[in-house]
């Protein structure tokens, strides 16, 4: 019984380590981020630098600022303004995989732990 609590700790530590791993940080001088990691349709959640949170569907990149759509509007964000971003469809696709590894695990603890009685 003591194995099986370690491993589900392990198996939400893992799951809190590739969540966290999905953030990109930008640089304080937008001259110096190349913003590669942008993928033009894909939803990103947008950090600024004064702590509010933009959602919006990535289209393109001008010489200032990244532009896209949020509920049918055309919104625009300054790359000075810029803390990090987040993939959305990234983070959806790795919790739905975690959270069906940690119940497959689970469940091999557990019919491990009653074919031992």
């Amino acid at each position: 019984m003591k194995n099986s609590k370690s491993f589900i700790l392990i198996g939400f530590l893992s799951i809190g380590l590739t969540q966290s791993c999905q953030q990109v940080t930008y640089n304080d001088n937008p001259e110096l981020n190349t913003y590669t990691d942008l993928q033009a349709g894909k939803p990103y959640t947008l950090n600024l630098k004064n702590k509010n949170t933009v959602r919006m569907n990535f289209t393109n990149l001008t010489k200032d600022s990244l532009i896209g759509n949020h509920k049918n509007k055309r919104i625009s964000v300054a790359k000075k303004d810029l803390a990090s971003s987040r993939n959305i469809q990234k983070n959806r696709l790795i919790t739905t995989a975690s959270v069906i590894g940690a119940a497959g695990v689970a469940a091999l603890i557990i019919s491990s732990s009653k074919a031992d009685k």
